[in-house]
């Protein structure tokens, strides 16, 4: 996520919901972490984030969300051929 607050964008999301919400984090899964990791990246300007499942979790149970499902989504990359020549 790049966002320099994750707990408040996950608030956010769950006061604009009506029933759902998906969230997804592509940098990886991280279930050991206890608390998000923020990162600023000058050079791109904007945050590098590492999500904590179980710190996003007790954000959902607080805002009262139920039930709560968090789990890692793998996807597999499948090698591109692109650095064949023809």
């Amino acid at each position: 996520m790049h966002v320099y607050d994750i707990n408040a964008f996950i608030r956010a999301l769950a006061r604009a919901s009506r029933k759902w919400i998906y969230i997804s984090s592509y940098r990886s899964w991280h279930p050991r972490l206890e608390h998000h990791v923020y990162q600023w990246m000058p050079e791109l300007t904007c945050y590098n984030n590492d999500i904590s499942p179980s710190e996003a979790r007790r954000v959902l149970e607080a805002v009262g969300c139920d039930p709560i499902e968090v789990f890692p989504v793998f996807v597999v990359m499948l090698p591109t051929t692109s650095h064949l020549k023809r």
